[in-house]
């Protein structure tokens, strides 16, 4: 009789938990992720965890999540509308690290794993992280071939270096320091900042700019071509040779896709060398 009574109790449990949608608070699973930045998507989906993926940030704009629920915010998001998705994770970035909002997430037994990105070697602790999460969905074959292939980049430098004043924005004109993963993407494809700086994304205004040492190249990404004169402006005060322009934008998300382009970008540095 009790085993009967026993029985019908836990029966009712589940169709409760059923009815009302309730998460398993015991589930081990991580079948439904959320990805606060474009970065982890990006690295999300070169793991091949992108069919895990129920929404992303609202600044993601890869084509292939675009059908995906989108969480507005960057350091502060929408953690009521999260909530509502029963996310088993959410990634966040090193800068999303110390909000409220993660201290939330995490009250409410939702995993949160951080990500950082101001690094080639951060990117690739992300990579590890992730496997470690998910040793039944990324293969140790994908890790080990991203290691190596970074690791004959490091081992094969491009000797015949230029130097660069690397431009992301003209008014005012933001530059990047040697503190930050574009600072590395760009030293391993051929490129010497000028920019020595603590600064990660240092701002100059024309006095500065002229007192900088004449370089090769100015560097910009195409969406500032329509800011031609200003760049034309920027080309004289630093007495640059040649204008760079950098049509793929993944180069602004750091995530293991920027190995590739760095082989673009050598192609483009030998061209100017040669």
């Amino acid at each position: 009789m009790r085993s009967i009574l026993l029985l019908c109790v836990l029966g009712i449990g589940i169709v409760v938990s059923l009815f009302f949608n309730i998460p398993s608070s015991t589930s081990t699973s991580l079948d439904k992720i959320i990805s606060l930045s474009p970065s982890h998507t990006q690295t999300l989906d070169y793991l091949g965890l992108g069919d895990k993926i129920i929404a992303v940030s609202s600044f993601d704009n890869d084509p292939n999540y675009q059908d995906k629920i989108k969480i507005a915010g960057g350091l502060y998001f929408d953690e009521e509308k999260l909530l509502t998705l029963y996310p088993d994770l959410v990634t966040i970035g090193d800068i999303q690290k110390n909000s409220t909002s993660v201290d939330f997430l995490e009250s409410k037994g939702i995993k949160t794993i951080t990500m950082k990105t101001l690094s080639f070697q951060d990117i690739y602790q992300s990579i590890l992280d992730l496997q470690a999460l998910f040793p039944q969905n990324v293969s140790e074959t994908t890790v080990s071939n991203y290691l190596q292939e970074w690791q004959n980049i490091q081992e094969n430098p491009i000797t015949n270096r230029r130097s660069a004043l690397i431009v992301l924005s003209v008014d005012p004109v933001y530059s990047i320091s040697t503190n930050n993963y574009l600072n590395e993407l760009y030293a391993y494809s051929g490129w010497d900042n000028i920019v020595q700086t603590t600064v990660e994304y240092p701002i100059f205004n024309e006095e500065q700019l002229r007192s900088l040492p004449q370089v090769d190249d100015l560097i910009i990404s195409a969406f500032l071509t329509n800011e031609l004169k200003n760049i034309s402006n920027i080309q004289r005060q630093i007495k640059a040779k040649n204008i760079v322009i950098i049509s793929n934008m993944s180069i602004s998300l750091p995530s293991p896709y920027l190995l590739s382009i760095i082989k673009e970008l050598r192609i483009i540095q030998s061209s100017l060398t040669n």
